[in-house]
């Protein structure tokens, strides 16, 4: 089972990015169209895309909701992901993968544990995907999915939660498919 899903990770479509000294991940949504997290990649980055670097421009971005969609300058030929039509059920199991540390094999299984309503950077109140599936430096805009290979959510940030026995947690919380369908859609409405 685990090489199972090590070959698959190696199959998904995640784009490695660079933009000054941050690095982060990126969703592959059509061959010209990345799918990242906002504090990842809201300006011009490089995107890597196989063995190849390409230069990536934002052409809609909500920090609010920590999302941005960039477009590749030259397309990239890898797989292309799909985009759930509704988040996962609370208790689903859902699978993370990102590019921590620029090595884009890296997948861990971990299951829904809530939707939540946390502050953005800003204080706005956004619904959150709240898992298990843990995420660390680079992982940012990586993806979550579930286990038809589409899309349920992006990366964004870790939370710690202290337990009443003075042991703690991370989470990872990911900004939900439907959030990020709305954004989608919105986008669209504006070319």
């Amino acid at each position: 089972m685990i090489l199972l899903h090590l070959l698959f990770a190696t199959m998904l479509p995640i784009v490695d990015i660079e933009a000054n000294s941050i690095i982060g991940s990126s969703v592959l949504i059509n061959h010209q169209l990345v799918l990242t997290a906002a504090h990842v990649a809201s300006t011009r980055v490089l995107a890597r895309c196989g063995d190849r670097d390409i230069e990536a421009n934002p052409i809609a971005y909500d920090a609010d909701l920590d999302v941005s969609v960039l477009s590749l300058v030259t397309p990239c030929r890898l797989a292309v992901s799909r985009l759930a039509s509704s988040n996962a059920l609370k208790g689903s199991e859902v699978r993370g993968t990102g590019c921590p540390r620029r090595h884009c094999d890296w997948l861990v299984i971990g299951h829904v544990v809530a939707y939540d309503y946390t502050p953005s950077a800003s204080g706005v109140q956004r619904l959150t995907l709240i898992s298990d599936a843990p995420i660390w430096l680079g992982n940012s805009g990586g993806l979550l999915f579930d286990d038809r290979g589409e899309i349920t959510g992006i990366a964004s940030q870790i939370v710690r939660f202290d337990g009443p026995d003075g042991m703690f947690r991370l989470f990872a919380v990911y900004v939900p498919i439907e959030s990020i369908l709305v954004f989608m859609r919105q986008i669209r409405g504006a070319m």
